[in-house]
């Protein structure tokens, strides 16, 4: 059921936000109001409440990765030093900054308090806590080991994390070359190129080709911009319609999995993210059917999620993990042969874990090769590009030189 996040008086000076289940608004609405509570905004969980671009970052941040991340961690060290559910939640609450976090933290002690398993009162939440998330902790419950399964969750969020935030750090250097490598560029053609240009007008002089290229180049971009930013947001229009259908999310992911070095770090990332979500959901004690299904419902890729997928019906059918991951077509031999030997010794969830790290460290020296290799290159283009624009626009005032001496 969808989540609203609401705010309402509750007296002419006192405001309260927080979370309400309901079918739609209206219904959300009537909830808060019956409650005694007079609902001034009630927008869904997963919306933004403000129009302006900071306040739906503001929004979107109200409860981060980090967030789940730490709770995950902090409520399974509770757990471990005996409390139990109810008083561990609380403790989480008093040391939760965000008011949308605090409201869900009291509506799930509330689904709790009324006899809910833990497990399904964090269901209801879908937009903060995944299947996956929601599966593991419900076999934690079963087998009477929360806090284990809580720790196995906390572990996993962390890996997740780490590995998002390498990739982040590696980029944002290269990217902000390239941003201000673009404004330095168009810069000089919109507004540079141009008063230069009349000047060399106004001389008669002929213009060498290299001067004639930059300036012709720079007319172009003046006179049809208007053009070139109406293609640009009509490409990005209908690329991004065409990414809504099957077919076009299966051109764009087969795309990546076949370019030269982006598609080698895509396929290695996804068996992270594969080894270490089934081991996980093993280690749980969820079967391994319906472990490879929640494995596939997080990998980004739909060509890879449709091989985790048939890995599931070949098991159904009664072959082994080794045997169906062996007939994919991304999947190395490597990781094939690994899982034949851990399901013989009865190590298949330690031998994942392994696998993942593995990749982990080759994804991480890809990423860090990539950069180190991107940087200079960038550096190089640009200055190359700019020096181009730069001698180009002088070359006349050389030539006048010349030919006055």
């Amino acid at each position: 059921m969808p989540t609203f996040i609401y705010k309402a008086r509750v007296s002419p000076l006192e405001l309260k936000e927080g979370l309400v289940e309901a079918q739609t608004r209206e219904q959300a609405v009537k909830k808060i109001a019956d409650s005694g509570l007079f609902p001034i905004e009630v927008d869904l969980a997963s919306e933004k409440k403000d129009s302006s671009l900071f306040g739906r970052f503001k929004s979107q941040r109200k409860v981060t990765r980090a967030d789940i991340s730490g709770f995950t961690r902090q409520l399974a060290n509770l757990l471990e030093s005996g409390l139990n559910i109810l008083p561990a939640l609380n403790v989480l609450k008093a040391q939760v900054a965000s008011p949308v976090f605090i409201s869900l933290i009291d509506d799930i002690s509330d689904k709790v308090k009324k006899g809910e398993a833990f497990s399904e009162s964090l269901s209801r939440h879908e937009n903060f806590f995944s299947p996956l998330y929601v599966n593991v902790v419900k076999s934690g419950e079963l087998s009477g080991k929360l806090n284990s399964a809580l720790g196995s969750l906390a572990d996993f969020l962390e890996h997740q994390e780490e590995l998002r935030q390498k990739i982040i750090s590696a980029l944002v250097y290269p990217l902000i070359v390239l941003f201000v490598g673009i404004l330095t560029v168009s810069v000089l053609l919109i507004f540079v190129i141009p008063r230069i240009s009349v000047m060399y007008e106004e001389m008669g002089q002929a213009l060498p080709i290299p001067t004639q290229i930059v300036v012709g180049i720079s007319s172009i971009i003046v006179r049809y911009f208007w053009l070139l930013v109406i293609l640009i947001a009509g490409t990005v229009f209908f690329a991004k319609r065409k990414l809504k259908t099957k077919e076009g999310r299966q051109f764009c992911d087969r795309l990546k999995l076949n370019l030269p070095l982006l598609g080698t770090l895509v396929v290695k990332g996804h068996i992270v993210q594969f080894s270490r979500t089934l081991s996980l959901l093993l280690a749980s004690g969820i079967p391994i059917i319906s472990a490879l299904e929640l494995v596939s419902s997080t990998l980004p890729n739909s060509l890879i999620r449709l091989e985790v997928e048939a890995m599931s019906k070949a098991i159904h059918k009664g072959e082994s993990l080794s045997e169906a991951v062996s007939k994919t077509k991304y999947f190395p031999v490597f990781v094939a042969n690994v899982m034949s030997v851990a399901e013989e010794s009865g190590t298949l969830e330690t031998s994942l874990s392994r696998i993942a790290n593995s990749f982990e460290r080759d994804v991480a020296n890809i990423i860090k090769g990539f950069t180190v290799t991107l940087e200079p290159a960038l550096i190089l283009i640009i200055g190359l590009i700019v020096g181009f624009i730069v001698i180009a626009m002088l070359l006349p005032i050389f030539s006048i030189n010349l030919i006055i001496g």
